[in-house]
């Protein structure tokens, strides 16, 4: 059966390149062909007519700019066919980012109300902010705020009251802007409050409206570097402060690939071990789950090289291990190559892919054995005679 060299392809590509932009090279082998008889043809993923693949080189170019803020990713299956047996490689392609999108923000004018923290006349400001981000060239943006300053009273009978928030559960894929929580505070003298989140965002993950009381995203968040924040969030009145905390989960999102230990398992058996023994146990790990969660992912046997060494194995779903599942014999193949896949249980799963190579090893399990039956040789009297005295003169009688 024909295959490629790897048993699955991961390449990157930049957006807004021309067509015809070259993205990988697959090469592949069949024992009974040359080369030059294996064809190459995209099945599946490539719907929007993205790539294309010169199906005797296996060339895979693009036929039109890619866009990453459309698609981030691609994953094309490619068969790989001698005429008559054919294999399947998955190729996936990463479309990297180039900065041809601006920053934005939300608003064109934001208003913000402040407390005084000294006397002023001056009782409103219109500030212009500029952002850049980091790419190459840097891009910017710009918008407006309006400030506004309201005194706060020297004194207050009352502190203010807050009412704690529930837990907040938000997606590590929302984006900057998103709204986290809306903290409820009253004051019992009907003073102005103002809110802070005063700890647990060192990292600067969260925003809060001062004049509003809204939480909401700064930054995005990533569930693997951290998947809950306890914030302590104030309200003030300018003379009485009360405290709460504020609960975030993360939730995770299926945005990471599994990944096998290793491209190629290789693995050795007798060839009189008996169906049911493990050969090599896989290990595969998403970062999408904790290290405790065997049930992660799952495995299957994609395909084996040659006709011989189909159904002679299997998976273990569950725990990787690959099985002999019938007797083996050296005398017929003796090293079996095998293409494995790990898969996640997301929504939309995500694959990786692994080589194993099974040596079997020779077990004295047949006899010798002659050719004829019965050999018949022809030999001359003189010839006998010559081999009688040989041996009589060699081992001479006693005397009688």
């Amino acid at each position: 059966m024909p295959q490629t060299e790897e048993p699955a392809y991961h390449t990157y590509v930049a957006e807004n390149l021309p067509p015809d932009t070259s993205v990988i090279a697959l090469r592949a082998s069949d024992g009974d062909l040359a080369p030059s008889n294996i064809s190459f043809a995209i099945t599946k993923g490539n719907q929007l007519a993205r790539f294309k693949i010169h199906p005797q080189t296996g060339s895979l170019t693009t036929l039109v700019p890619l866009d990453r803020e459309q698609q981030a990713e691609y994953e094309l299956w490619v068969r790989v066919s001698d005429g008559q047996l054919s294999s399947v490689t998955l190729v996936f392609i990463t479309v990297s980012d180039v900065n041809d999108n601006p920053p934005e923000f939300l608003e064109p004018l934001y208003r913000v109300t402040v407390p005084a923290r000294s006397k002023t006349k001056k009782r409103e400001a219109l500030f212009r902010i500029q952002v850049k981000d980091n790419g190459a060239p840097q891009l910017t943006a710009t918008t407006r705020v309006l400030v506004r300053v309201m005194d706060v009273p020297e004194e207050s009978p009352n502190p203010p009251v807050l009412q704690p928030p529930p837990p907040a559960h938000v997606m590590e894929t929302d984006a900057p802007g998103h709204l986290v929580s809306f903290i409820n505070a009253r004051d019992p003298d009907n003073d102005t409050l103002w809110y802070y989140i005063t700890e647990g965002d060192e990292s600067g993950r969260f925003s809060m409206g001062v004049d509003s009381g809204l939480v909401s995203l700064a930054r995005r968040l990533d569930h693997e570097e951290q998947h809950h924040y306890a914030l302590t969030v104030t309200a003030t009145d300018g003379v009485h402060t009360a405290a709460t905390k504020l609960v975030v989960e993360v939730m995770d999102a299926n945005d990471h690939r599994p990944v096998f230990s290793a491209r190629t398992y290789e693995g050795a058996v007798s060839e009189d071990v008996a169906p049911g023994s493990t050969v090599v146990t896989l290990q595969c790990r998403d970062r999408d789950q904790s290290p405790t969660a065997s049930s992660a992912v799952y495995f299957t046997l994609h395909h084996a090289q040659a006709l011989a060494s189909q159904g002679l194995f299997t998976v273990d779903s569950f725990t990787g291990d690959l099985i002999v599942a019938e007797p083996l014999d050296r005398e017929v193949s003796s090293v079996h190559e095998l293409t494995v896949s790990c898969r996640d249980r997301g929504r939309q799963e995500n694959a990786d892919f692994a080589r194993v190579s099974v040596t079997v090893e020779d077990d004295n399990d047949h006899e010798p054995v002659f050719l004829e039956p019965m050999i018949i040789a022809k030999v001359s009297t003189l010839c006998l005679r010559r081999l009688v005295h040989r041996r009589l003169n060699r081992h001479q009688l006693p005397d009688l």
